[in-house]
């Protein structure tokens, strides 16, 4: 009775996980390495920080070439005042008076010359500006690499997944034979234990090795910035060919092809340049400054006022003259009328209007260091960008030589593995019809089954790493990932 309880429950399990892989099979959306890289590149916070910068330096950059262009201002101001004033129309003191005044103008200002500070800025911004999309260039870099190991080792997690189904199938229909052995009085309980233990150690292997699958899974969607879907699926790649590609190409030559491309390099030379005009820029300060100023400017006040009517003349002081040291005045008609009106706004703006132009030239003289200090900073600002060009040239090699080294390896641990799974596969097979015919024990056939599955484990993860490693040297010689 027990026995047939393990057995109905061992047949459960089998067909429970055989459902489950079909169901998914049939409902999983594939994701080829390309999308996977496509999905990477649009939805990482990193590539989209990159960018956001990349427009804000754009900014920059277009705002340095404004520079050069004049600044126009307009402005215009109201104001009401009582009590004394100056009249603006006769530059006479008056007192006690309530009035209004306008004005409004435009000026405008254009910088001639400034030790060429606007030209060199915008070389500078310019260069910025390309620094940072060859830095962009190279986080998208490193993010293909990241999907690119992540979606191989769903496919090692997946390949080994399956593998540890079709070994608790080959455990299931050993026991069920020896069960039945058993009932039959041609086997003993001790060896019908050890299978029973095989089997469930095989299963064990079978629920980590589904673990490790759904961890690599959840891997590559975290790195694709999407939510983990159980429908998902990636396909497989077929490159079974190059692993057996012997490359000859050397580390040098490697290295000098790519570090033409490198966007890291390309963007440590450019922050050399960029750092030499910054010395320019900061040299600048100390030039003259030439600049050109014009405005068009009028005004208006209440206090202007003309006669209404017929004008009486009325004498008025107008000076003194002296007679032999005695001051006598001198008088001058003066109109006078019974009313009067405040002039037009039109008017006054039409009278009023006056225009300016001027060239201004200032010497910088001191100020507080400041453009000494500039230089100065400059002056170690390229320094340092030159050895973070020679830091970046030697971490490349660096990367380079190791990545050349690990292609190498992988081929031979690729080499030993599929020896070392082809000898253990076919001593399994063989210990397996002997053991079936009762010509093995089970010691040794579980023995030889053990070497075979750990064969197995690594010839797979040895084929992923070594297509990994060829990808990575495919991508150091400009070859896309695919």
């Amino acid at each position: 009775m027990a026995l047939q309880i393990l057995k109905k429950r061992i047949g459960f399990w089998v067909f429970a996980l055989l459902l489950s892989n079909i169901a998914i099979g049939q409902q999983q959306k594939e994701w080829t390495l390309q999308a996977c890289i496509k999905q990477a590149t649009e939805a990482n916070i990193n590539i989209q920080q990159k960018q956001i910068e990349n427009k804000l330096l754009r900014a920059s950059y277009l705002q340095s070439k404004a520079a050069t262009l004049p600044s126009i201002n307009g402005s215009f101001s109201n104001s009401w005042q009582t009590g004394f004033a100056i009249n603006p129309e006769t530059n006479s003191a008056q007192k006690d008076q309530s009035f209004q005044t306008s004005s409004a103008g435009i000026n405008a200002n254009m910088n001639l010359f400034n030790g060429f500070q606007n030209t060199n800025n915008i070389r500078l911004q310019a260069k910025k500006l390309h620094a940072n999309q060859q830095d962009l260039a190279q986080v998208i870099n490193n993010i293909q690499l990241s999907v690119c190991n992540a979606y191989l080792a769903v496919l090692q997690n997946t390949e080994l997944k399956e593998a540890a189904l079709a070994r608790v199938e080959a455990a299931k229909k050993i026991l069920e034979k020896q069960e039945k052995m058993f009932e039959l009085g041609n086997s003993n309980k001790a060896k019908l234990l050890q299978l029973r233990a095989e089997f469930s150690s095989q299963l064990s292997n079978l629920v980590n090795a589904e673990n490790a699958c759904e961890l690599s899974y959840l891997e590559l969607c975290n790195l694709l910035n999407i939510k983990k879907d159980s429908s998902m699926r990636v396909a497989a790649i077929n490159d079974e060919a190059s692993l057996n590609e012997n490359s000859s190409i050397s580390v040098d030559d490697i290295f000098v092809k790519y570090v033409k491309v490198s966007p890291n390099i390309k963007a440590s030379t450019l922050r050399i340049e960029s750092a030499r005009l910054e010395k320019l820029v900061a040299s600048g300060g100390r030039s003259p400054r030439v600049s050109l100023n014009a405005g068009l400017n009028s005004f208006y006040t209440s206090q202007s006022k003309f006669g209404v009517g017929t004008p009486t003349f009325v004498d008025r002081p107008f000076g003194y003259w002296y007679n032999s040291g005695s001051p006598v005045p001198v008088y001058m008609p003066y109109p006078s009328y019974s009313s009067y009106e405040t002039t037009s706004f039109k008017n006054q703006f039409d009278q009023n209007l006056g225009s300016s132009v001027s060239l201004s030239v200032s010497l910088p003289i001191f100020n507080s260091w400041n453009v000494n200090a500039n230089i100065q900073k400059s002056k170690l600002s390229l320094e340092n960008n030159k050895l973070a060009l020679r830091q970046a040239n030697q971490s490349l090699y660096q990367e380079i030589t190791k990545a050349h080294q690990d292609f190498n390896f992988a081929q031979k641990k690729h080499l030993a593995s599929k020896n070392n799974f082809i000898a253990n596969k076919e001593a399994y097979e063989i210990a397996q019809q002997q053991f079936e015919m009762g010509q093995m024990g089970i010691t040794d056939y579980l023995n030889s089954k053990s070497n075979f599955t750990l064969a197995q484990t690594e010839f797979t993860q040895a084929k992923y790493n070594l297509i990994f490693r060829k990808k990575t040297i495919d991508f150091y010689l400009g070859k896309e990932l695919n």
